[in-house]
This record gives structure tokens, C-alpha cells and sequence, in this order.
């Protein structure tokens, strides 16, 4: 397992999930629904975000300690 791989790809899982949950979550608060190119996109990221999850799950049950933090080459912080 490539951990710096895991968490390029666990960072940029959680920014897509943050963003489209978002939108998500405003247009609840306005009485409004996903499109359905959003809804599908909604699931497509929650899903993404949710496999990483899981690998990172299986990163701490072998003993691999996966540290998030400042990200220079996304500038996405994540903690």
C-alpha cells in the first residue's frame, strides 16, 4: 500500500464529497433537490470518499498510521 498515495486520493475524495455535500445541504435549506446529474455526482463522491475510508480503515488495522495534514500540492488541509 502507498500511503502518500492514500492520502492524495483520500484528500481529494473528502474535498469532492465536501463540495457536493454542501451544495446538497443548501439547496435542502431552500426547499430545493439535487439535479440528477447532481444526485448521481453526490453519490459518485460520497461513495469515493466512503472506499477510502475503508482503506484507510484497513491502513490502521495492519499497523500503517496515515496522517493527514497540509497539503501543498492541493492546498487542502484536512484533519
Amino acid at each position: 500500500m502507498d500511503v502518500e498515495e492514500l492520502q492524495r486520493r483520500w484528500r481529494r475524495a473528502r474535498r469532492a464529497w465536501d463540495t457536493v455535500n454542501q451544495l446538497r445541504l443548501e439547496l435542502e435549506a431552500v426547499g430545493t433537490r439535487l439535479s440528477d446529474a447532481e444526485q448521481s455526482e453526490w453519490l459518485r463522491a460520497k461513495a469515493e470518499f466512503e472506499a477510502c475510508e475503508r482503506l484507510w480503515d484497513e491502513a490502521y488495522g495492519m499497523g500503517v498510521v496515515v496522517i493527514v495534514g497540509d497539503d501543498e500540492e492541493d492546498g487542502y488541509s484536512a484533519g
